[in-house]
This record gives C-alpha cells, sequence and structure tokens, in this order.
C-alpha cells in the first residue's frame, strides 16, 4: 500500500494532523476535486486521539465575532446535512445554548453578541431574569442582568463527526498516514516542497498545518512564527440527573465562563472557569478547579447538589494573543496553509474550516468575506506596525 512504503512519494496536498479539522480539511478537497492526491498525515496511531477526543460537543452561534458566528453558521448547516454527505449520523441535537449574565460589563458584552448574531440573520431571544425562570426553573435567576437564547445551537458527536469525515475521504480516494510525526517542512526558493517524518519524506507544493497544539512548532520548521499556544481545559463528569421536565440547554454563565452540558443519556458535563491557566501541554487534572466546577454548579442550579461526580479529566486548546483562529495562507512559505488556534472551537468550526480552506487551496478564494481578521499575518502586520 502507499503509506506503507518508507520512500519518498509525490502529492498534491499534504494535510498535518487527523483530528476533526485536518479530517475535515482533506475530505472537503476532495469533494471539490476528486482527482486530486491528498495525504493525511497523524503522529497518533488513530484519527482523533488529540484535541478532538477530549471535545465536549458544543455547537452555538454565540459569539462576540462575526466571524465566528459565521464560521458557526456554516458548520452548523453541515452538521445536520452529515449523515447525507458522510453516511454516518453525527447525532446534532438541537436543544440551544442558553447565556446569561449578572454583571454589568458582562451583560453589556452579551448585548453586544446579541446584536451581532442579528446582523448575522441568527435567530436569538435576549431575555430578562424572569423570562429565564419561567422557562428553566431549575435555574437560579436571582441577579441575572440578561439572557441570550439560541434555539438552534446544540451538541453533537465529536467521535461520530471523525469517523464520519474519515470514512468519505477514504471512500473519495484521500491517503492517511498514521503513527508518524512530521518533524519538518521542507522550502525551496521560498516555497513549500514537501514534509518530513522520521520514515519518510513527502513531496508536495502544498501543506496545510492542522497540527493543533503543535501548530507552531510545526509552522517555525518552515520559518514562520505563529503565536500558538496550548493551555489546558478540565472536564467534570456527572452521572445523569433530571434537572427539569424539558430538555436542558448547553447553559453558561458569562460572567465565570462556567457551564453545563447535558448530554443524551443525561451524563452532564461541567467546565469552562480555566480560562486563565497558565500555558503548558500537561493534561493534568487540579482537583481545586474540579471543586469551584461543582460549587458554581450548585450555586446556579441547586438540584446538582444531588449529582454524582463520574471522573474529570483535562485537555488542551490552542489560543491565540486576540481569540481569533488562524485561517487561510502563511504570509510564508508559499503553499503553506494554516488552521489552527480555535480556542477550544475546532470541533464547532470544523466543517466551515474544512470547506473555506480546500477553497482556499483549490481557487485562492475561501468564499466567505470577513476572514482578514484570521488571516497568519495579521500578526506580522501588527508588529510592523509598532515599530
Amino acid at each position: 500500500m502507499w503509506y506503507a512504503s518508507r520512500v519518498t512519494k509525490h502529492v498534491d496536498v499534504a494535510v498535518v494532523g487527523a483530528g476533526i479539522l485536518g479530517l475535515s480539511v482533506g475530505y472537503h478537497l476532495l469533494s471539490r476535486q476528486r482527482s486530486l492526491r491528498v495525504v493525511i498525515v497523524e503522529q497518533a496511531p488513530v484519527a482523533g486521539a488529540g484535541s478532538t477526543g477530549k471535545a465536549t460537543g458544543g455547537i452555538r452561534c454565540q459569539h462576540a465575532s462575526e466571524v465566528l458566528v459565521r464560521l458557526s453558521m456554516a458548520s452548523i448547516d453541515e452538521y445536520r446535512n452529515f449523515e447525507r454527505l458522510t453516511g454516518v449520523d453525527v447525532e446534532f441535537d438541537d436543544v440551544g445554548y442558553l447565556l446569561f449574565a449578572s454583571t454589568p460589563h458582562a451583560a453589556e458584552q452579551l448585548a453586544e453578541t446579541v446584536a451581532i448574531m442579528r446582523r448575522c440573520g441568527v435567530a436569538v431571544e435576549a431575555l430578562d431574569a424572569g423570562a429565564i425562570a419561567r422557562r428553566w426553573p431549575h435555574l437560579r435567576t436571582e441577579g441575572i442582568r440578561l439572557g441570550s437564547w439560541t434555539p438552534g445551537d446544540g451538541h453533537a458527536s465529536p467521535h461520530a463527526a471523525v469517523t464520519g469525515y474519515l470514512q468519505a475521504y477514504r471512500r473519495l480516494g484521500g491517503r492517511i498516514v498514521f503513527g508518524e510525526k512530521v518533524v519538518g517542512i521542507e522550502v525551496a526558493s521560498g516555497s513549500v516542497t514537501g514534509l518530513r517524518t522520521a520514515d519518510r519524506t513527502i513531496e508536495t507544493p502544498v501543506i496545510a498545518n492542522v497540527a493543533g497544539v503543535e501548530a507552531a512548532q510545526l509552522a517555525r520548521s518552515a520559518g514562520l512564527d505563529l503565536p500558538v499556544r496550548p493551555y489546558r481545559r478540565q472536564v467534570a463528569v456527572l452521572a445523569p440527573l433530571r434537572l427539569g421536565d424539558g430538555r436542558v440547554p448547553l447553559t453558561m454563565d458569562v460572567d465565570s465562563g462556567w457551564y453545563l452540558h447535558q448530554q443524551r443519556d443525561g451524563t452532564m458535563l461541567l467546565g469552562g472557569i480555566d480560562k486563565d491557566t497558565h500555558p503548558g501541554t500537561q493534561e493534568v487534572v487540579d482537583a481545586g478547579v474540579i471543586d469551584r466546577l461543582l460549587e458554581l454548579g450548585m450555586r446556579l442550579i441547586p438540584r446538582l447538589a444531588a449529582a454524582r461526580l463520574v471522573r474529570s479529566y483535562a485537555g488542551l486548546r490552542a489560543l491565540t494573543p486576540d481569540d481569533l483562529p488562524i485561517l487561510g495562507p502563511a504570509p510564508w512559505p508559499r503553499g503553506l496553509f494554516c488552521a489552527c488556534g480555535f480556542a477550544g472551537h475546532g470541533f464547532m468550526h470544523a466543517p466551515a474550516v474544512g470547506d473555506l480552506l480546500a477553497r482556499w487551496i483549490l481557487d485562492g478564494d475561501p468564499g466567505m468575506s470577513g476572514l482578514d481578521a484570521c488571516l497568519p499575518d495579521r500578526f506580522l502586520r501588527t508588529s510592523t506596525s509598532l515599530q
């Protein structure tokens, strides 16, 4: 088989990373041009073993950036049609998203988010504490100044999405190399010429850097500095518990970042309060953070006092200085494209990102306006303007 060979091969596009984003890029490339020779190179023995494997599956249009809202809108459309496209049910469940704010500053930010979503055409409701209490009586609403409700948002299965994209990619003729870490990008005369692993060299004029928390390290091998740093994110998993008569939306306290995500089987995921952790790659659970997640949960939803902690885990997310992803062609070398720094929203935005990057690579145009804010060279432009 091709991917068992240890000799140099030539492909049209090499994608680094077989997480949900890399698989989406590979799938969308071949969906648009079946004749392409595409290979995905992944250091783990299976797909989705990195940050995707720790994703909680939330998909929301509630963002304070128009470009993120539009990425979510496009992704939700594809997740709703995922089974038709890939043959796998991604289990999309539109339970909705409820965000609420108690302090004046957070309420002002949430009001701006509502305005952005409305400009983008998202169905969203602004709610006061009374309206929230009537709809979701399990939630303690004292002190809440403003809530926002998007009924079209929800969650899906990261495992099913990985399976769907991987199977569809392979049916379209895509190749994949597992168990090999890319150690460098080869460049000649300012252009990409290939990538190297410990076992092989793959000649290619185009590389998609979708390496997640290792994207910056990969870019440095080509002489490009990407300000993407890994940060730990922790989740507490609670046993099933009935909170109300109806479906429970994904619920988020804007002030603290705390969120609750109840899955189809009733299991509850709590997270979101560790935004200020230091960068690093240690996926070690901090018991103090888990305790605070539970304490906040019981304060906001008193019924959680009866919940049982099943387990907790930590994963990694890649952040940028401006909290926007790095997406598009790199300023150098020619032929290097980036999709990284998604701040834990990689699963949420994977369908849109895969389509946009495929269009960029094949047509030179992503087909969506407003993406200048995400281009890799924005940090170079900022540093230059300060000199």
